[in-house]
């Protein structure tokens, strides 16, 4: 999703487009803090934050919409993630929502749905082909 509104940017004359995460107020200048002005050494940086209390009970929010200005035809997409087991493995919902576009691709590939060479974005797969893959299935929105 990252990268998706920066692929688009400029293709369409109407389109306006923004990416967006929620985190905790001021992580930002926090970690830009630590990373660009304090210039501590990265084994320093791994040190720190692998100290940070952690929760395995997170959730991921996913909302994309759609839809040209003045249009009735307006598509929207929502769905909460919660931690889950998978495959006999509990995981936080970061954890594998950031992992299924990996998988989802690797499966993609072997299965050859996908070009065999060079590099191919995500945003480039049609919906339908990732969450026909067993882990893209779960971004399916079961009517």
């Amino acid at each position: 999703m990252g990268t998706f509104a920066k692929s688009l940017d400029g293709e369409y004359d109407s389109l306006n487009l923004n990416y967006k995460t929620l985190r905790r107020i001021g992580h930002h200048d926090y970690v830009d803090f630590l990373f660009n002005e304090m210039n501590i050494p990265q084994t320093v940086l791994t040190r720190i934050f692998s100290n940070i209390p952690k929760t395995r009970n997170d959730e991921v929010i996913l909302f994309a919409s759609a839809g040209s200005e003045g249009m009735e035809d307006q598509r929207v997409y929502h769905k909460v993630f919660r931690p889950r087991d998978i495959n006999g493995r509990h995981l936080t919902a970061i954890e594998y929502t950031t992992a299924i576009g990996l998988l989802t691709m690797v499966e993609l590939y072997l299965t050859e749905k996908i070009p065999q060479e060079g590099y191919m974005r995500q945003e480039y797969v049609s919906w339908k082909d990732a969450t026909s893959t067993t882990f893209g299935s779960i971004y399916r929105i079961e009517e």
